[in-house]
């Protein structure tokens, strides 16, 4: 895993954070997970709670997005003030 936090001269708060899990470990997809992931309601730290270790994390002041990797899917989901505003599953295809 690796760590970077980002701080603005003068300031002192973070400006950036970024997370990166190098774990090789993957699991399935689990559908049934979508019915909780509620746009405007679910906030950050109850994505990670549902949802566990991400595979990338970036956070800055207003904007937040969290990435998952499955095996075969990659989840995104996006956040603005820490709420989440949309999310996406994309399927990995290899021919």
């Amino acid at each position: 895993m690796s760590l970077v936090i980002s701080w603005r001269n003068g300031s002192p708060y973070a400006e950036k954070v970024a997370f990166t899990n190098k774990s090789r470990l993957r699991r399935a997809y689990d559908h049934s997970v979508e019915c909780k992931l509620k746009e405007g309601t679910l906030d950050l730290c109850q994505a990670v709670t549902l949802l566990g270790t991400p595979k990338d994390m970036m956070i800055k002041e207003n904007t937040q997005v969290i990435r998952y990797s499955y095996d075969g899917n990659m989840l995104r989901l996006f956040f603005r003030n820490r709420a989440l505003v949309d999310y996406a599953l994309v399927e990995s295809r290899i021919n």
